[in-house]
């Protein structure tokens, strides 16, 4: 996994030539690289509700969106998405005509 090989001071340079808001996703494997205080972490939906608050309460200037992700199917329901603490959700699924 490339996040996992990045440096530290690579990632804090990539973030402050960043002329635009900064996401950072790969779930738990982001986490080291908060100290760099991303606009954005982008979080799985199957992470926890406690990983979501331990990442609010550790770091209130980072913007969390849950996401979910099903390229098999669109679920009937989304509610579940919603029993997150997040900022932003964002659903990717299969599309079905």
């Amino acid at each position: 996994d490339r996040l996992e090989r990045l440096s530290k001071d690579k990632a804090a340079f990539i973030q402050q030539s960043c002329q635009k808001p900064v996401i950072f996703s790969g779930g738990k494997k982001a986490t080291p690289f908060l100290f760099l205080k991303p606009d954005y972490i982008d979080l799985p939906i199957e992470l926890p509700s406690s990983f979501f608050l331990k990442i609010k309460r550790k770091y209130p200037e980072t913007q969390i969106i849950c996401s979910w992700h099903d390229f098999e199917k669109t679920p009937e329901d989304f509610s579940k998405i919603f029993e997150r603490p997040a900022d932003l959700y964002k659903i990717a699924t299969f599309a079905q005509s």
